[in-house]
């Protein structure tokens, strides 16, 4: 506890980092700050901090100093917005016994208007000066100037927040950072506790610096980082398939464990396809939707105008209620995350197919396995069959979509023949020749089929929806 707390008093300074996304056991660079772009599990940070020996001597003298190591891993998602970092810290001054165990546990929290870092540990810790909660306000309206920042007016203990515009460091400039202070640097001791945000680069921690050790006008924060280059900016053209659904509460929610059903998987057919510079088609679980849509920088406008059947499956009424109310957007090239004002539900995060999975029936053959009710009740054939006092052997309920959209199969005793017309997730079946052999099931099967809407299919499953007011689908399983 000593010798944390007088490493919270440590003359610290730093150089600029070369690979932020590093660990303990990997290759350091020295690092003086903390940098993470787009949160998300797995990555790391690191800079390296000095202790100096000689910090209570009153006038300039030689320093001798260890050197350490501090790291910083986002080790799990709590919701959208917030994540958890684990500290560790090794080096000279703590040892190797001290390597990649945990110091504290860190949670980090980005809104629109701030950042905060919140830890349970708080005098004696290195990081987070004498409070246990560091907020960073974003869109600061008092300028601080540039080498006020580090000495000049600022030179003093007191807490300040601000941002500092025209940053430009070896050539390189950035327009803007919002900077938060509980212990600025002063000539006497070079301590200095700020942090800083950068719109393009995420946060950043900075140290000040011992003017007997550095030049006190400091390095580059950002320096040979790059800025990201997979911000996607084209959207026609592209496709992405629902992921996770985020709510008000903070909670998350794969698609498929909302519309699982009991021991029975869940459907990700919920599709947005960007088809032009405004209009997107898309799958809404077992419905089609159309919008039309504006962008304008990160703001996303959507207005429903068509397309819309009226079948129902879980979660396909809240994805269109979702879109409606849209607010902004961010998307690389592998993900897009919608957020949005609906009461219920704060967004909607989709991955990219980059390949469109579409699954042509042409020439597959598919046999009945669920019969799907209206009340959500999902009951094997076998099970319907045995209740109707039917011989399971002889009743096989096949499809098998030819060439030419030519249909043909088997109705539990029947044959049946027919046709069938697909527009992306519509199909139309006509019944052609069919056999009259009574048996269970074969009748209402028939009429399923013959009042087909849309459809939903994958590698190995075809469920094919009715506008029946008592059937509401039929779930086949891949044969050919």
């Amino acid at each position: 506890m000593k010798k944390l707390l007088y490493l919270l008093m440590a003359v610290m300074i730093f150089t600029a980092c070369k690979d932020p996304n590093t660990g303990p056991g990997e290759p350091q660079e020295d690092a003086g700050f903390i940098q993470f772009e787009s949160p998300a599990v797995g990555q790391k940070s690191s800079f390296v901090h000095f202790y100096a020996k000689g910090y209570w001597e009153a006038t300039p003298s030689p320093i001798s100093y260890t050197r350490d190591t501090i790291y910083w891993e986002i080790t799990k998602q709590i919701n959208r917005v917030t994540f958890e970092i684990t500290e560790r810290l090794s080096g000279d001054y703590f040892g190797d016994e001290a390597n990649n165990q945990p110091l504290r546990i860190i949670t980090l929290f980005k809104d629109s208007d701030k950042v905060l870092l919140v830890t349970e540990r708080t005098t004696s810790s290195p990081l987070l000066g004498y409070k246990d909660t560091v907020s960073l306000p974003l869109g600061n309206a008092k300028n601080v100037p540039f080498m006020d920042w580090r000495v000049g007016e600022m030179n003093s203990t007191a807490a300040y927040d601000g941002y500092v515009s025209d940053y430009k460091v070896k050539g390189k400039e950035y327009d803007r950072l919002d900077v938060s202070s509980d212990f600025t640097p002063t000539h006497y001791d070079g301590m200095g506790l700020l942090f800083a945000y950068n719109s393009k680069y995420g946060m950043v921690r900075h140290y000040g610096m011992n003017p007997w050790l550095g030049d006190v006008s400091g390095f580059d924060l950002i320096s040979d980082l790059i800025k990201p280059t997979d911000e996607l900016k084209e959207f026609v053209g592209t496709k992405w398939r629902l992921k996770n659904v985020y709510y008000k509460d903070g909670s998350v929610k794969s698609i498929n464990e909302i519309t699982s059903v009991g021991n029975l998987p869940g459907s990700n057919n919920f599709v947005l396809d960007f088809i032009s510079n405004d209009e997107i088609h898309g799958i809404s679980g077992c419905n089609g939707i159309k919008y039309k849509y504006k962008l304008d920088q990160n703001k996303i406008e959507m207005n429903f105008f068509g397309g819309m059947t009226y079948v129902y499956c879980p979660f396909t009424g809240e994805f269109p209620a979702i879109l409606d109310k849209s607010t902004t957007y961010k998307a690389t090239e592998s993900t897009l995350i919608i957020n949005s004002d609906h009461d219920e539900y704060s967004g909607l995060e989709f991955e990219r197919v980059f390949e469109r999975e579409e699954y042509p029936l042409e020439n597959t053959k598919w046999q009945l396995r669920n019969v799907h009710y209206p009340s959500g009740e999902i009951v094997p054939i076998e099970k319907i069959l045995v209740s109707n006092g039917s011989n399971t052997t002889f009743n096989h309920f096949l499809l098998d979509f030819k060439e030419n959209n030519l249909l043909s199969g088997f109705s539990g005793c029947n044959t049946y023949g027919g046709t069938y017309k697909i527009e992306q997730n519509t199909i139309e079946i006509v019944a052609g020749s069919i056999t009259e052999v009574g048996c269970k099931f074969s009748a209402d099967y028939d009429r399923i089929l013959n009042n087909s809407t849309t459809f939903m299919a994958d590698a190995k499953k075809l469920v094919i929806y009715s506008s029946l007011d008592n059937f509401k689908a039929l779930e086949f399983e891949r044969a050919r």
